[in-house]
């Protein structure tokens, strides 16, 4: 017993807010009913009065798992400089993703900055690879790119995935694009995978998250080198170097020998040096897409009970800090409930419930903002570090 608290399961306790909510103890095989029990024994005998006046969404039982989806991105711009040749989008790094995606049985859609038609770079245009002529001659899939998706019309919700082909007609729109880096920052903050190949990393260096610091930095990174781009004499065509501008926002450049495939892995963030890496990169995006599913589908919900004691005089200022995370929490995809409850003998001793429908949307959501805030908030006015038990219940 602390606090007038009843330590039903095992509790992992640490001194900082970051490593009190990863270092997580699953527990498998409890009911529901179990963490109902659990709840009582954390309250005391004096009983509880409950925050949540909400009814929670229960998850499906039994319902298929959805498939998978994937963007890709794709330039509107046609105009190499001022050469006079024509560019957009690179075929290979378009068709060879594409059909890796595909073949794992992921959803693919196109989008650009703009919507509607995307250019192809008539470079590109080598009918030799069969993969290359297989999309080229698919109506559907030109069509497609005929009406492409604007990036400020979708959600991040929506996708697993996000990848930004190639072609230099990226390094003149994609850079530019609020609403792409926005997309692309949400995807990754919501634990799906963000990836691009060649000069797609354009749509990259402007993406920041929501702690401001750029997605890239500190991160391993491949891209079109700049002695690639010297190589093919456009150095002095294009609005910058690729490589030095990942470089220069913190990321660490990795590359192989000129035009050779490289496809670099850093966490969720995959990205390929060139054409060569276009395949490559797609097999990487559908192997973390299949260990993201597995994980999801690890069986039951996640429940997590925390319990903490604010200091004599700033419950009142504790409970509001908690309302306010509540409130966020349940806007949250995969937030199922939330309640909050304040002890009546004791009303400094709170515990909160909540519950999410898989490990994925739980590992989310200790990257929101709202649990830094309320860490951050909450941390003076508690009597001592917050307890927590994570439970993987089976419904």
């Amino acid at each position: 017993m602390k606090h007038g608290i009843t330590q039903a399961e095992p509790v992992e306790r640490a001194g900082n807010a970051a490593t009190r909510w990863t270092r997580r103890h699953f527990t498998r095989g409890l009911t529901l009913s179990t963490v109902a029990t659990l709840v009582l024994l954390a309250m005391g005998r004096g009983g509880a009065q409950a925050q949540s006046d909400t009814p929670q969404r229960a998850p499906a039982p039994g319902a298929a798992r959805k498939a998978q989806k994937a963007l890709i991105v794709v330039t509107n711009h046609d105009k190499l400089g001022e050469t006079g040749r024509k560019t957009g989008y690179y075929l290979s790094e378009v068709a060879h993703p594409y059909y890796a995606l595909r073949r794992a049985g992921i959803e693919v859609s196109f989008a650009s900055p703009r919507g509607g038609a995307a250019p192809l770079d008539p470079s590109s245009l080598n009918l030799k690879d069969e993969e290359n002529r297989r999309f080229f001659e698919d109506d559907g899939l030109m069509r497609q790119l005929t009406r492409t998706l604007p990036v400020a019309s979708l959600r991040a919700a929506d996708y697993d995935a996000i990848l930004f082909a190639g072609g230099h007609g990226t390094m003149w729109d994609l850079p530019g694009s609020e609403p792409l880096a926005r997309l692309a920052s949400q995807i990754y903050e919501r634990q799906g995978v963000v990836a691009a190949v060649c000069h797609g990393p354009a749509g990259l260096v402007n993406v920041r998250l929501s702690n401001g610091r750029y997605l890239v930095a500190g991160k391993r990174v491949a891209a079109f080198t700049d002695e690639e781009e010297r190589a093919v004499k456009l150095d002095g065509v294009v609005p910058f170097l690729l490589a030095s501008r990942l470089q220069e926002r913190g990321a660490t450049h990795t590359k192989a020998a000129n035009f050779q495939p490289h496809v670099e892995v850093f966490e969720r963030l995959v990205t390929g040096q060139n054409p060569a890496s276009a395949r490559g990169v797609g097999e990487a995006v559908v192997r973390l897409l299949t260990t993201r599913a597995a994980q999801s589908q690890t069986v039951g919900t996640v429940t997590v009970v925390a319990r903490v004691q604010a200091r004599p005089n700033t419950q009142e200022e504790f409970r509001r800090a908690c309302i306010a995370a509540r409130d966020a929490t349940r806007r949250e995809a995969g937030c199922v409930s939330y309640d909050l409850h304040q002890g009546v003998d004791d009303p400094t001793r709170f515990v909160m419930v909540e519950r999410f429908r898989s490990r994925a949307d739980f590992d989310f959501h200790l990257q929101t903002p709202h649990v830094k805030t309320w860490f951050e908030t909450t941390s003076p006015l508690a009597v001592a570090p917050v307890d927590v038990t994570v439970l993987q219940i089976v419904d």
